[in-house]
C-alpha cells in the first residue's frame, strides 16, 4: 500500500507546476503518513487533473516506485508497470516485460490486466498469437463486469475468433458494455441490432437484465 501510493503520486508528479505540485504532494504524504488514505488519495486526485506531461525523469522516477510496489506483489502496481514497459514511459519499450508485468497482474484477478494481456494475444505483441488464450483473459474480464472485456469478448464473438461467430452472444455483451456508457461497444450493439430477429434482441436483452443483476 505504502509504495503504490509514492508510486501514484510520483507518477503524476509532472501534471502541475513545479509549486503548486511541491504544496500538494507534501499534503498528500503528510495525509498518508497519518494513516488518512482518503484525504492522501483525494490530494493524488488532484495531482492526476493536471493538463501538462512530465519529464523523462519523472517517469524513471515513476517507474522505480511502481517496480517496488509490484515486486511485493501488488497487482494495480504490476499493471501499471506494464503500461510503463508497453508505452516506454520512463525505460524502454519492451512488449515481453509488458505482457509479463500484465499477466503477474491478471493472473491475481486485475481485470485491465486481463483485457490488455487478452488484446496482446490477439494481436501477437510480446506474446504468440493466440485467439483461444484471447478470450480466456478477456472473458475473465468481463466476467468482472469489465466494459473493455465485455466489448472485447463480444468482438471476438463477432467475427468468430477463438470461438464460434455468435451474434446473439456478441449483441449480449454489447449490451452490458453500453451499459456503462463505452462508445465503441455502443457502436457495435446499433451495429448488429438490425442482423438479430426482435426475438433474438429480447432475449439477449432479458439475459443482459438478469447478468446485471446478479
Amino acid at each position: 500500500m505504502k509504495f503504490l501510493v509514492r508510486a501514484a503520486l510520483l507518477a503524476m508528479a509532472f501534471t502541475l507546476s513545479a509549486n503548486t505540485f511541491a504544496q500538494t504532494f507534501e499534503h498528500a504524504l503528510a495525509a498518508y503518513e497519518r494513516k488518512d488514505y482518503k484525504t492522501a488519495f483525494a490530494e493524488f486526485m488532484r495531482l492526476a487533473e493536471g493538463d501538462t506531461r512530465g519529464s523523462a525523469q519523472d517517469d524513471q522516477q515513476a517507474v522505480a516506485w511502481y517496480r517496488k510496489a509490484a515486486e511485493q506483489g501488488d497487482a494495480q502496481a504490476q499493471y501499471v508497470l506494464g503500461l510503463m514497459y508497453f508505452d516506454g514511459r520512463g525505460v524502454a519499450q519492451d512488449d515481453r516485460l509488458a505482457q509479463a508485468w500484465y499477466r503477474k497482474a491478471a493472473e491475481q484477478g486485475y481485470a485491465s490486466a486481463q483485457v490488455n494481456l487478452g488484446l496482446m494475444h490477439v494481436s501477437g505483441r510480446g506474446v504468440p498469437k493466440d485467439d483461444a488464450q484471447a478470450v480466456a483473459w478477456l472473458r475473465k474480464a468481463a466476467d468482472q463486469g469489465n466494459p473493455y472485456g465485455q466489448h472485447g469478448l463480444g468482438l471476438m464473438y463477432m467475427v468468430g475468433r477463438g470461438l464460434p461467430k455468435d451474434n446473439e452472444l456478441a449483441y449480449f455483451w454489447f449490451l452490458l458494455s453500453s451499459a456503462q456508457g463505452y462508445k465503441e461497444a455502443i457502436l457495435k450493439r446499433d451495429l448488429l441490432e438490425p442482423s438479430l430477429s426482435p426475438q433474438q434482441r429480447a432475449k439477449a436483452k432479458a439475459y443482459a437484465k438478469a447478468w446485471k443483476r446478479n
